[in-house]
Order: C-alpha cells, then structure tokens, then sequence
C-alpha cells in the first residue's frame, strides 16, 4: 500500500510531471552556497530513465533534522484537507501518521476511533505500516523513504522550490518559527501554467526549510480544466520537540 494523498493530487501528478519536465532538466545544475533555487542531483532514478533526479538543499536539510516533529496540510478546492503529522526522534527513527478519507454518507455504520488513521514507522531505515492505531505493524519496504515523497510530491512545498526560478524568492529578514532562527523569503512567481506565491522560512543554521505557506494556482494541476480558478494551499511547518524515542509497535 502506497502512502495516501489527496485523490486530486494523485490524479494529477502525471499531468504536472510531464508539462514541467523541462523545468526539471533545466535546473539539475547544482548551484553553490545553496541559495534559493539551488538543485542538487539525487538518485539515478529520475523523471526519465536514468536521469538525476532534482533535489532541493533546504528540504534535503529538513530531512536530516532529527528531534523535530512536522505538520504539512494541503487543501484542494472543493476537497477536505489532508494532513501529515510526521514525528523524528534523536536517533532519526520516524513515525507519519495521515488520515484516510472518510465516507460523509450518514447511514453507514459508525467506525471506532482511528479506524482511518495510517501509520508508517521507520525505525533504522527499515519501514513498517498498520491502519487503526492498534495492532502490530508490518514490514512495508516500499515507505522506506515516505518523508522524502512526502516533501517531493505535487502536494508538498519540495517540488514547487525546485521549479521556481530564483528570482521568484527574495529574502525578507529573520524570524523565529519553531525554535529555529529563519530567515524568511517571499515568494511571486509562476510556471507556464498558473501563479505561486506566498513565503517559506529556513534555519539559518542548518539551512532546512523549517516553515512554508504557499498558494499555487489551481490550472497549474489541471491546466485543462478551464474551471480551475481557485488555490490550492501548502502549509508545513517543523517544531523542535522531545520526540520519545520511536520503536515498531
């Protein structure tokens, strides 16, 4: 079982892709002293065959923050929101809870609580999921790197900092977010197919994206549509917390 998103995001996601390729290929370059908009190369197994696979600095240094725990909510229009509660404990063992959907139909019969929720534990690089919240969970190989997909995927801020172009970002002083010190940057841009705009904040020590508020426009997911007219909302946030340490139930 792959980890759930938001059914339009799933739909999507080829979609996105396959129109915004070349913006990939044109930034796999990395660039030094990682400043916004800098990429560098993954895996080898990228959009095409073989290829490199763009990574962003600022998310590769959230994924290494150890003691933290993570919230990211995106909201389609018309849709519920979905949520990823993400917990990383100082040996950088992971828990991701995220609930599925639920039925709105009042006849059917009432579910115990957290019938819904989804959990994926990654305890020494090793992932194990279960659904409920009781119950052993089960070796799940394929969720051995489902913060990173988390990040990565159209419905994540990861994917939309690697394909704005840099001078889409532009710094804006230092705040406090989390109990890191950040340093903030706006964000006006856009791709070929719609806007994107709002800010992010990194630690300044560490240079991990520690916080992210951004508003795509809807026709950059479905460009076909030509009733997408409203946004679509990515908020992730990372807090310094004393995460007890995270075992396989």
């Amino acid at each position: 079982m792959r980890l759930p998103t938001l059914s339009k995001a799933v739909a999507v996601t080829a979609v996105v892709l396959l129109s915004l390729s070349c913006n990939f290929l044109e930034k796999t370059v990395p660039q030094a002293g990682g400043t916004p908009g800098a990429v560098l190369p993954s895996s080898t197994e990228g959009i095409s065959g073989g290829m490199a696979e763009p990574t962003d600095p600022r998310v590769e240094g959230t994924l290494a923050l150890r003691s933290v725990q993570m919230e990211l909510r995106t909201v389609f229009p018309g849709e519920d929101g979905n949520r990823n509660l993400i917990f990383i404990d100082a040996a950088g063992n992971q828990r991701i809870e995220t609930a599925l959907p639920m039925s709105k139909d009042p006849t059917m019969t009432p579910e115990p609580p957290g019938w819904n929720v989804y959990e994926i534990f990654i305890v020494n690089g090793e992932a194990y999921t279960r659904t409920g919240k009781s119950g052993s969970a089960k070796p799940d190989p394929e969720q051995n790197d489902a913060i990173s997909e988390i990040l990565y995927n159209p419905a994540g801020p990861g994917m939309w900092l690697i394909l704005l172009p840099e001078e889409s970002f532009t710094s804006a002083g230092k705040e406090s977010k989390g109990g890191f010190t950040a340093v903030k940057y706006t964000v006006e841009g856009s791709l070929d197919t719609g806007e994107i705009k709002g800010e992010f904040w990194v630690d300044e020590q560490t240079g991990a994206l520690v916080r992210a508020n951004l508003s795509l426009a809807e026709s950059i997911f479905d460009p076909m549509d030509d009733s997408a007219g409203g946004w679509v909302t990515i908020d992730f946030k990372v807090e310094k917390a004393d995460v007890p340490p995270i075992s396989v139930p």
